[in-house]
Protein backbone atom coordinates (compact mmCIF):
# COMPACT_ATOMS: atom_id res chain seq x y z
CA UNK A 1 0.00 0.00 0.00
CA UNK A 2 1.32 3.42 -0.97
CA UNK A 3 1.57 6.20 1.59
CA UNK A 4 -0.95 8.32 -0.38
CA UNK A 5 -3.55 5.48 -0.34
CA UNK A 6 -3.02 5.06 3.40
CA UNK A 7 -3.63 8.79 3.98
CA UNK A 8 -6.89 8.60 1.89
CA UNK A 9 -8.09 5.52 3.79
CA UNK A 10 -7.43 7.26 7.12
CA UNK A 11 -9.01 10.45 5.81
CA UNK A 12 -5.87 12.53 6.56
CA UNK A 13 -6.18 16.15 5.42
CA UNK A 14 -3.84 17.65 2.84
CA UNK A 15 -2.45 20.07 5.42
CA UNK A 16 -1.64 17.22 7.83
CA UNK A 17 -0.10 15.21 4.98
CA UNK A 18 2.23 18.14 4.18
CA UNK A 19 3.24 18.45 7.85
CA UNK A 20 4.04 14.72 8.04
CA UNK A 21 6.01 14.92 4.79
CA UNK A 22 8.04 17.92 6.05
CA UNK A 23 8.74 16.19 9.38
CA UNK A 24 10.01 13.04 7.62
CA UNK A 25 12.14 15.16 5.31
CA UNK A 26 13.65 17.02 8.31
CA UNK A 27 14.37 13.72 10.07
CA UNK A 28 16.13 12.44 6.95
CA UNK A 29 18.26 15.64 6.81
CA UNK A 30 19.23 15.13 10.46
CA UNK A 31 20.24 11.54 9.68
CA UNK A 32 22.43 12.73 6.79
CA UNK A 33 24.01 15.42 9.00
CA UNK A 34 24.76 12.86 11.75
CA UNK A 35 26.36 10.50 9.24
CA UNK A 36 28.54 13.33 7.95
CA UNK A 37 29.52 14.26 11.52
CA UNK A 38 30.40 10.69 12.47
CA UNK A 39 32.54 9.96 9.39
CA UNK A 40 35.59 12.02 10.55
CA UNK A 41 35.59 10.16 13.87
CA UNK A 42 36.63 7.01 12.04
CA UNK A 43 39.92 8.79 11.37
CA UNK A 44 40.12 10.79 14.64
CA UNK A 45 39.46 7.96 17.11
CA UNK A 46 42.80 6.16 16.60
CA UNK A 47 44.62 9.46 17.33
CA UNK A 48 42.44 9.98 20.42
CA UNK A 49 43.35 6.52 21.68
CA UNK A 50 47.02 7.23 20.97
CA UNK A 51 46.81 10.58 22.82
CA UNK A 52 45.08 8.95 25.81
CA UNK A 53 47.81 6.33 25.91
CA UNK A 54 50.45 9.08 25.95
CA UNK A 55 48.62 10.85 28.80
CA UNK A 56 48.54 7.61 30.79
CA UNK A 57 52.28 7.16 30.21
CA UNK A 58 52.93 10.75 31.34
CA UNK A 59 50.82 10.22 34.48
CA UNK A 60 52.95 7.19 35.38
CA UNK A 61 56.10 9.28 34.82
CA UNK A 62 54.69 12.12 36.98
CA UNK A 63 53.94 9.69 39.81
CA UNK A 64 57.44 8.23 39.53
CA UNK A 65 59.11 11.67 39.56
CA UNK A 66 56.92 12.89 42.42
CA UNK A 67 57.82 9.84 44.51
CA UNK A 68 61.52 10.33 43.75
CA UNK A 69 61.26 13.99 44.78
CA UNK A 70 59.55 13.03 48.03
CA UNK A 71 62.14 10.41 48.97
CA UNK A 72 64.96 12.83 48.09
CA UNK A 73 63.49 15.58 50.29
CA UNK A 74 61.90 17.79 47.63
CA UNK A 75 58.28 17.29 48.73
CA UNK A 76 55.88 19.49 46.79
CA UNK A 77 58.46 20.61 44.23
CA UNK A 78 56.38 19.24 41.37
CA UNK A 79 53.77 21.83 42.30
CA UNK A 80 56.36 24.55 41.69
CA UNK A 81 57.62 23.29 38.34
CA UNK A 82 55.61 22.21 35.33
CA UNK A 83 55.86 18.59 34.17
CA UNK A 84 57.91 19.74 31.18
CA UNK A 85 60.47 21.28 33.54
CA UNK A 86 61.11 18.06 35.47
CA UNK A 87 60.55 15.22 32.99
CA UNK A 88 64.32 14.72 32.67
CA UNK A 89 64.53 13.93 36.40
CA UNK A 90 63.22 10.42 35.82
CA UNK A 91 66.53 9.39 34.24
CA UNK A 92 69.03 11.53 36.12
CA UNK A 93 71.71 9.91 38.28
CA UNK A 94 72.62 13.12 40.10
CA UNK A 95 69.19 14.22 41.29
CA UNK A 96 70.43 16.91 43.71
CA UNK A 97 72.66 18.59 41.12
CA UNK A 98 69.87 18.60 38.54
CA UNK A 99 67.42 20.15 40.99
CA UNK A 100 69.99 22.79 41.89
CA UNK A 101 70.45 23.69 38.22
CA UNK A 102 66.70 24.14 37.88
CA UNK A 103 66.59 26.57 40.82
CA UNK A 104 69.39 28.76 39.44
CA UNK A 105 67.87 28.93 35.96
CA UNK A 106 67.11 32.54 34.99
CA UNK A 107 63.46 31.73 34.24
CA UNK A 108 62.96 30.23 37.69
CA UNK A 109 64.72 33.13 39.40
CA UNK A 110 62.61 35.66 37.47
CA UNK A 111 59.46 33.77 38.38
CA UNK A 112 60.13 33.68 42.11
CA UNK A 113 61.18 37.35 42.23
CA UNK A 114 58.26 38.55 40.12
CA UNK A 115 55.80 36.60 42.27
CA UNK A 116 57.14 38.29 45.41
CA UNK A 117 57.38 41.73 43.79
CA UNK A 118 53.77 41.60 42.57
CA UNK A 119 52.38 40.41 45.91
CA UNK A 120 50.25 42.89 47.84
CA UNK A 121 51.36 41.51 51.20
CA UNK A 122 54.89 40.15 50.63
CA UNK A 123 56.51 42.67 48.26
CA UNK A 124 58.31 44.42 51.16
CA UNK A 125 60.42 41.24 51.43
CA UNK A 126 61.62 41.44 47.82
CA UNK A 127 65.12 42.79 48.58
CA UNK A 128 65.82 40.00 51.10
CA UNK A 129 64.47 37.21 48.89
CA UNK A 130 66.43 38.60 45.94
CA UNK A 131 69.59 38.39 48.06
CA UNK A 132 68.74 34.82 49.15
CA UNK A 133 68.33 33.73 45.52
CA UNK A 134 71.62 35.41 44.53
CA UNK A 135 73.46 33.70 47.37
CA UNK A 136 71.94 30.36 46.32
CA UNK A 137 73.16 30.86 42.74
CA UNK A 138 76.60 31.92 43.98
CA UNK A 139 76.85 28.71 46.03
CA UNK A 140 76.96 30.68 49.30
CA UNK A 141 74.58 28.22 50.88
CA UNK A 142 74.79 29.17 54.56
CA UNK A 143 73.59 32.65 53.61
CA UNK A 144 70.86 31.51 51.22
CA UNK A 145 69.45 28.96 53.68
CA UNK A 146 69.45 31.38 56.62
CA UNK A 147 67.72 34.13 54.65
CA UNK A 148 65.25 31.75 53.00
CA UNK A 149 64.21 30.18 56.31
CA UNK A 150 63.68 33.59 57.88
CA UNK A 151 61.55 34.68 54.91
CA UNK A 152 59.49 31.48 54.88
CA UNK A 153 58.48 32.30 58.43
CA UNK A 154 58.07 35.97 57.52
CA UNK A 155 55.68 35.10 54.69
CA UNK A 156 53.68 32.90 57.08
CA UNK A 157 53.56 35.84 59.53
CA UNK A 158 52.35 38.17 56.75
CA UNK A 159 49.63 35.67 55.92
CA UNK A 160 48.50 35.34 59.55
CA UNK A 161 48.33 39.11 60.01
CA UNK A 162 46.63 39.79 56.66
CA UNK A 163 43.87 37.26 57.35
CA UNK A 164 43.44 38.54 60.93
CA UNK A 165 44.43 35.20 62.45
CA UNK A 166 47.24 36.83 64.42
CA UNK A 167 48.63 40.18 65.48
CA UNK A 168 52.02 41.52 66.58
CA UNK A 169 52.73 42.64 70.11
CA UNK A 170 55.07 45.55 70.92
CA UNK A 171 58.08 43.22 70.62
CA UNK A 172 56.96 41.93 67.18
CA UNK A 173 56.00 38.52 68.56
CA UNK A 174 53.14 36.78 66.75
CA UNK A 175 50.08 36.56 69.00
CA UNK A 176 47.24 34.11 68.32
CA UNK A 177 44.35 33.78 70.78
CA UNK A 178 46.31 35.92 73.26
CA UNK A 179 49.27 33.50 73.19
CA UNK A 180 52.76 34.02 71.72
CA UNK A 181 53.32 31.56 68.88
CA UNK A 182 56.82 30.69 67.72
CA UNK A 183 58.17 28.37 65.03
CA UNK A 184 57.09 27.56 61.50
CA UNK A 185 55.13 24.42 62.37
CA UNK A 186 52.86 25.98 65.02
CA UNK A 187 52.11 28.95 62.80
CA UNK A 188 51.25 26.70 59.87
CA UNK A 189 49.01 24.62 62.11
CA UNK A 190 47.12 27.80 63.04
CA UNK A 191 46.47 28.40 59.32
CA UNK A 192 45.48 24.79 58.64
CA UNK A 193 42.77 24.97 61.30
CA UNK A 194 41.02 27.68 59.28
CA UNK A 195 38.68 27.07 56.38
CA UNK A 196 40.79 28.18 53.41
CA UNK A 197 40.19 26.84 49.89
CA UNK A 198 43.53 25.09 49.40
CA UNK A 199 46.33 24.76 51.94
CA UNK A 200 47.86 21.55 50.60
CA UNK A 201 51.34 23.03 50.15
CA UNK A 202 51.28 24.55 53.64
CA UNK A 203 50.20 21.17 54.97
CA UNK A 204 53.11 19.51 53.16
CA UNK A 205 55.53 22.11 54.48
CA UNK A 206 54.35 21.64 58.08
CA UNK A 207 55.08 17.91 57.77
CA UNK A 208 58.15 18.13 55.55
CA UNK A 209 61.67 17.09 56.40
CA UNK A 210 65.09 17.92 55.07
CA UNK A 211 66.81 14.81 53.80
CA UNK A 212 70.59 14.96 53.58
CA UNK A 213 73.14 12.70 51.94
CA UNK A 214 72.91 10.39 54.95
CA UNK A 215 69.15 10.00 54.29
CA UNK A 216 68.32 11.28 57.76
CA UNK A 217 65.02 13.13 57.99
CA UNK A 218 65.03 16.38 59.97
CA UNK A 219 61.77 18.28 60.39
CA UNK A 220 61.69 21.84 59.04
CA UNK A 221 60.95 23.25 62.49
CA UNK A 222 64.03 21.58 64.01
CA UNK A 223 66.16 22.82 61.12
CA UNK A 224 64.78 26.33 61.52
CA UNK A 225 65.47 26.38 65.27
CA UNK A 226 68.99 25.02 64.98
CA UNK A 227 69.99 27.47 62.25
CA UNK A 228 68.24 30.66 63.35
CA UNK A 229 69.17 30.16 67.00
CA UNK A 230 72.80 29.58 66.03
CA UNK A 231 73.35 26.08 67.40
CA UNK A 232 73.64 24.39 63.97
CA UNK A 233 76.73 25.56 62.08
CA UNK A 234 77.02 22.67 59.57
CA UNK A 235 74.00 23.16 57.36
CA UNK A 236 75.34 24.90 54.24
CA UNK A 237 74.80 22.17 51.65
CA UNK A 238 73.67 22.64 48.06
CA UNK A 239 70.80 20.23 48.61
CA UNK A 240 69.44 22.00 51.69
CA UNK A 241 69.67 25.36 49.93
CA UNK A 242 67.74 23.99 46.96
CA UNK A 243 65.10 22.50 49.25
CA UNK A 244 64.71 25.79 51.13
CA UNK A 245 64.50 27.95 47.99
CA UNK A 246 61.82 25.64 46.60
CA UNK A 247 59.78 25.83 49.81
CA UNK A 248 60.15 29.59 49.90
CA UNK A 249 58.66 29.85 46.43
CA UNK A 250 55.96 27.26 47.16
CA UNK A 251 54.78 29.10 50.27
CA UNK A 252 54.60 32.40 48.34
CA UNK A 253 52.58 30.74 45.57
CA UNK A 254 50.03 29.27 47.96
CA UNK A 255 49.77 32.37 50.16
CA UNK A 256 49.09 34.49 47.08
CA UNK A 257 46.59 31.98 45.68
CA UNK A 258 44.61 32.00 48.94
CA UNK A 259 44.78 35.78 49.27
CA UNK A 260 43.37 36.28 45.77
CA UNK A 261 40.70 33.61 46.28
CA UNK A 262 39.47 35.19 49.54
CA UNK A 263 39.55 38.69 48.04
CA UNK A 264 36.93 37.77 45.40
Amino acid sequence: MLVGELFEMLNVSKNAQNQIHNTLLAMNNIKIALNNAIKPLVFVLPDMVKTFSQIQEQMIQIQSINEKMRTEGFDGALRVFSFGDVIDLKDTNDFDATMYQKTIDENFISLILETVKDSEIHSHRYHIIEEAVKLHKSEMFHGSITLSLSQIEGIINDFLIHHKIASYDVDQNVIIDEKKITGIKKKLESILKRDFSDTSLMNELSNSAYIGGDNKRVGINDVRNGILHGSNICYGSQKMSTQTILWLYAIVIEAEFIRKATAN
